[in-house]
């Protein structure tokens, strides 16, 4: 049985732009109202700020850009600094904001899921 790889971009139907700044800065205040603690509300900003930055050096600028491989590429940029529990709280963090995003926008689980995949 053959696998077709194929780039599977995160789609919304939504008028909304889904420019990926200002729904980071919505997710981190979504957070904050859940009056979390703040080494929760640290972690959260200090994980943004890391998948920011990548998404910077990758012109990332939206949500929808982002794709199973460039978050796998990601992660596997993050394992230089990091160590395995480094990355895969960057990957939860990461997935956390997906499945948020995609709630708020009705988005098809099976399209978050795909994206957010470790396999």
């Amino acid at each position: 049985m053959s696998t077709q790889f194929h780039e599977q971009r995160l789609r919304h139907n939504s008028p909304v732009s889904d420019d990926l700044i200002r729904w980071l800065d919505a997710f981190l205040i979504d957070r904050q109202s859940f009056n979390v603690t703040s080494g929760t509300m640290r972690f959260y900003h200090d994980k943004i700020k890391l998948l920011v930055d990548y998404a910077k050096s990758r012109e990332i600028a939206c949500v929808s850009d982002f794709t199973p491989t460039n978050i796998r590429e990601y992660l596997i940029a993050l394992s230089a600094n990091h160590n395995p529990g480094g990355v895969h709280m960057a990957y939860r963090c990461l997935k956390t904001f997906l499945n948020w995003f995609g709630r708020r926008q009705s988005q098809p689980t099976g399209q978050i899921r795909s994206a957010i995949s470790r396999r």
